[in-house]
């Protein structure tokens, strides 16, 4: 079976679609007892889901398909803006007991939306189906919530004479957004700190499984929270290492990732603000396995380090410069990280890795 993703320009809103149908497949192939890969590849204009063919009955019965519905953090985070609290973390016992009832809630219906239309979804996305983004609600339509697009927040600004005026909320067929609900809550990486960050990698090509083996693992790692380029910087490298890991592992290994979309958001009185949103690249990190599997490793266990200290207060610079040049590895960024790395380096009270001469010379050898 060949099912398309036409992209919106809307990253982590296509990606997430994506990411739900091979879900999707890959777990309904399995209720059926038939177990072939299901493989995402990006096409420029689309994403491509390549696994077998399903009927899809009889879902609601079995405990596989049950379980990709189960409430959990991951989907509450993507229902988190449907609630007020007055602060960006849902502390008190009623902001938590709303939060769980509209997670439920939400799932029911959105669940309910894939069982129920199971197939007609898959004849959609069979051809080169374009999803309807409207301004205004209709029928069988739902809201595109903030949490998966930054642009939603405010939806579409529109022109007026004189300026611009505040657009209005964005709504998308119910099918759609089921699916990238659906992807959203099982393969977006959370990040909390002053703001809540939404992490998703970019595939080129990669078996959904695969993704979500990596996604699990990646769920228990400490991740720098200073500011929004040193969390995604560092999820990076995180990111990074555990496919260098499996490529050294695994000479089969063939998974490739684009890029990283992200998604943004603080808490600002009772509303959600977008902070930044966008695409973070992965070429210098990637370069580097390819290069060399052994010192790249190497050099992802001291950027580690320095973004674990630089988490602390007062170290704060460390994983800031080092954010920068990850994210643009151009000679200034790398000469102002190298600077910050010196200053704490001739500090008696101070541990820091530092580069042996080998990883320092990689390193270099990228800096543009």
């Amino acid at each position: 079976m060949l099912l398309r993703v036409v992209k919106t320009g809307m990253e982590l809103f296509d990606a997430c679609r994506a990411y739900g149908l091979g879900l999707i497949l890959s777990t309904v192939s399995t209720i059926e007892d038939v177990y072939e890969r299901v493989v995402l590849q990006d096409y420029g204009s689309y994403y491509q889901i390549e696994g077998p063919s399903i009927a899809g009955k009889n879902l609601t019965s079995d405990i596989r398909w049950l379980n990709l519905f189960s409430p959990s953090d991951s989907w509450a985070r993507i229902f988190l803006t449907l609630i007020k609290s007055p602060t960006l973390n849902v502390k008190s016992v009623e902001q938590k007991k709303e939060l769980e009832e509209r997670t439920k809630n939400q799932i029911s219906i959105y669940s309910s939306v894939l069982e129920s239309n199971l197939q007609n979804i898959l004849s959609q996305y069979s051809g080169f189906y374009f999803p309807e983004i409207t301004t205004g609600s209709k029928k069988d339509f739902g809201t595109l919530l903030q949490s998966l697009e930054g642009s939603a927040s405010k939806g579409f600004r529109r022109a007026v004479r004189d300026g611009y005026e505040e657009g209005k909320q964005i709504y998308a067929p119910m099918g759609d957004l089921a699916l990238a609900y659906l992807g959203g809550a099982k393969f977006i990486h959370w990040i909390w700190g002053d703001s809540m960050i939404g992490v998703l990698p970019l595939p080129q090509r990669v078996e959904v499984m695969n993704h979500l083996e990596i996604e699990k693992f990646l769920e228990s790692k400490f991740v720098n929270r200073v500011s929004v380029t040193s969390s995604i910087a560092h999820y990076a490298v995180i990111f990074a290492e555990r496919i260098r890991e499996k490529k050294a592992s695994q000479e089969s290994y063939t998974d490739r990732y684009s890029s990283l979309a992200f998604n943004a958001m603080v808490k600002t009185g009772n509303q959600w603000k977008p902070v930044s949103g966008g695409i973070f690249p992965l070429e210098l990190l990637f370069s580097l396995v390819e290069r060399n599997l052994h010192v790249s490793g190497e050099i992802f266990d001291i950027w580690d380090s320095l973004f674990n200290l630089g988490n602390m207060k007062g170290y704060e610079d460390l994983a800031q410069s080092l954010g920068e040049f990850i994210s643009d590895p151009r000679l200034d960024f790398f000469e102002h990280h190298v600077s910050v790395l010196l200053r704490y380096l001739v500090r008696e009270n101070v541990k820091v890795r530092t580069y042996p001469e080998e990883c320092l010379r990689e390193v270099m050898s990228f800096v543009g």
